[in-house]
């Protein structure tokens, strides 16, 4: 269906998720916005209304017509792998003030694979106003507590009894703050408690209220549970002796056991079996509150996206993150530092 000034007017309506704060003066511009998008859509593009909403919701930096335009065509040049040629001011202006006059774009996209559609489609399924505020909720926490915690590797003292560390073991404080915390309720950890990045994540959403020590608590027992039904004899005899004296068959399986507690632990929380890949040229960008991995079986990292901002005219994806960066403390980061490249990234919309 092609974008109209009606369609683009009604997300004021449908996306008020989105649509927030005093934006009402981009109403002025609803035609314009409309023919800029059936401009990319017109080559391939694909254009739904939350992708639209968040576009328009990026370029409300002041009535200025060449701003607004520059802004918005970037927003949907960023969502859509457009990359359209530099606009003279003149012609922006024009683009933004008068439906008669919209920018030109020469290049057509590449096409767009089979599987970036599908994934379009499943962040659409999932991505709903309620993933949305809580995503919210989750950033704005993740920001409070900012400079919290120390990252080591780390799995529950019930599955392994050891502690698998990296970095400056100096720095952190109290190894087993987590696990006692998820036992038996209290203070949640603080400070420059040692923590893993799923404790963080975990942490977080229950500072923001989106998640309840209890809703742990049953997530983990039912964890170990799993664990100890398929690894029991194991796992008593690594409590019984001293690390150095496990054979090698012993430590694999003792390997095998943290990764079903973890994936475990990932199925009922983070649901990371349900993330699509990063695709920022794509439009599969993750908004505020979304869990973004680094892939692995089970995931190499988890963080808290914060969201896109501008730093001169350019997007930047970030997180918050406890990892082996600024010192293990749970950082602001930006999201392609978290891997080698954007293919080893996915994401899902707040699962809290």
């Amino acid at each position: 269906m092609p974008w109209t000034a009606g369609r683009v007017g009604a997300l004021w309506d449908t996306r008020r998720d989105v649509l927030t704060g005093n934006i009402e003066y981009l109403k002025k511009y609803l035609k314009a916005f409309a023919q800029v998008a059936n401009i990319f859509e017109a080559a391939g593009a694909e254009i739904d209304d939350l992708g639209m909403a968040l576009s328009l919701a990026n370029c409300n930096d002041g009535d200025v017509p060449a701003q607004i335009s520059t802004m918005f065509i970037m927003e949907l040049a960023d969502n859509t792998r457009f990359r359209p040629p530099a606009v003279p001011a003149a012609t922006a202006a024009a683009a933004a003030a008068s439906a008669a006059a919209v920018p030109f774009v020469a290049a057509l996209p590449e096409p767009i694979p089979a599987y970036i559609v599908a994934a379009r489609r499943r962040i659409v399924d999932m991505r709903t106003s309620r993933t949305m505020q809580r995503g919210a909720i989750l950033a704005r926490t993740a920001k409070s507590l900012l400079g919290q915690w120390r990252w080591i590797q780390r799995t529950p003292d019930s599955i392994l009894p050891y502690r698998h560390v990296h970095g400056d073991t100096a720095q952190h404080t109290d190894i087993n703050a987590f696990d006692r915390w998820v036992r038996d309720g209290g203070i949640r950890p603080a400070g420059t408690t040692a923590l893993n990045c799923r404790d963080a994540v975990l942490v977080t959403a229950v500072a923001a209220g989106l998640l309840t020590q209890g809703q742990l608590h049953a997530a983990y027992g039912v964890a170990e549970a799993n664990v100890r039904k398929r690894l029991d004899s194991v796992l008593l005899k690594f409590h019984h002796a001293p690390r150095e004296n496990w054979p090698d068959q012993q430590w694999l399986r003792g390997v095998e056991a943290h990764l079903h507690h973890v994936k475990k632990v990932d199925r009922l929380l983070t649901k990371y079996d349900s993330a699509v890949p990063v695709s920022l040229g794509h439009g599969l960008i993750p908004q505020p509150g979304d869990l973004v991995f680094v892939r692995g079986n089970p995931p190499a990292h988890v963080c808290v996206s914060l969201g896109r901002s501008r730093v001169n005219e350019r997007a930047v994806d970030e997180v918050a993150s406890l990892w082996h960066h600024n010192n293990g403390t749970f950082t602001r980061a930006r999201l392609i530092d978290m891997a080698r490249s954007e293919n080893d990234l996915v994401y899902v919309p707040c699962p809290f």
